[in-house]
């Protein structure tokens, strides 16, 4: 990057007391502190550290004694922002952040509020910050990750049965997460729908070997016999069990 463009960057503020700071220089003149980033460089897109409590206590109480000054509101929003989502993991093929707890939730949602309730004119960080909240919003957001095939089969019989099934396995997001992390972990499929479809794959497997021109048919009646076994693990699953998730998260 030339000089000149450096030059026409944005202004740099200190993170210990907000004042700004002249472009090139190491320390605050205000108070002495080690130069830090503006908000617009900071962690909310570099994808740094989040600060700790004691930082974010500390810009609370600046932008309390400095209620005119937006330095400080900036500098909080973008501390709460980092913290919302310090504790949420990500995925190690392309880096995005998994929620998958509803405490992660709960956590992220509460700063981000809080972030956005500060009084700023920067756009574009007011824009990241409502664009985090939404995508964390969508964390509790359902799915469906059973077997189109088994709500067909359902659906044959009246449309409600069949929408039934599809209910059972529409699972949260955060939970879809969770189980995409333990899979990477474990190398086993977690979930209801996902054990539905490989213990299937068993049954016609062992069906095609006894009987490789009319297995599929014991496959599929099988398949029937055993459904509404799969659709109450479903719903226990993804309803019953996440209710009881829910409570410790929400006290």
């Amino acid at each position: 990057m030339s000089s000149g463009a450096a030059t026409a960057g944005p202004l740099m503020y200190c993170t210990k007391c907000g004042k700004p700071l002249t472009p090139g220089v190491r320390f605050c003149a205000a108070c002495g502190a080690a130069a830090g980033p503006t908000p617009s460089q900071s962690s909310l897109s570099t994808g740094t550290a989040a600060p700790s409590t004691s930082d974010v206590e500390s810009l609370e109480r600046s932008a309390q004694e400095h209620p005119d000054d937006e330095s400080y509101q900036k500098l909080l929003a973008v501390a709460l922002h980092d913290e919302a989502l310090a504790n949420c993991e990500r995925d190690p093929k392309d880096g995005s952040l998994l929620f998958s707890s509803t405490l992660q939730i709960s956590k992220a949602r509460e700063q981000l509020t809080r972030a956005l309730a500060l009084k700023f004119s920067d756009v574009p960080l007011r824009s990241n910050l409502e664009t985090a909240l939404q995508d964390v919003n969508k964390m509790e957001q359902r799915k469906f990750v059973g077997s189109w095939f088994l709500v067909i089969i359902w659906g044959l019989f009246y449309i409600v049965p069949g929408v039934l099934a599809w209910a059972a396995f529409r699972r949260p997001r955060y939970l879809i997460n969770r189980d995409y992390l333990d899979h990477l972990r474990t190398g086993k499929h977690i979930g209801a729908g996902a054990r539905m479809g490989g213990a299937m794959g068993k049954v016609y497997d062992f069906w095609d070997k006894i009987s490789p021109q009319w297995g599929w048919i014991f496959g599929l009646a099988i398949f029937v016999i055993l459904s509404p076994i799969f659709v109450l693990l479903g719903f226990k699953e993804n309803y019953l069990d996440v209710k009881k998730e829910e409570i410790p998260a929400t006290a």
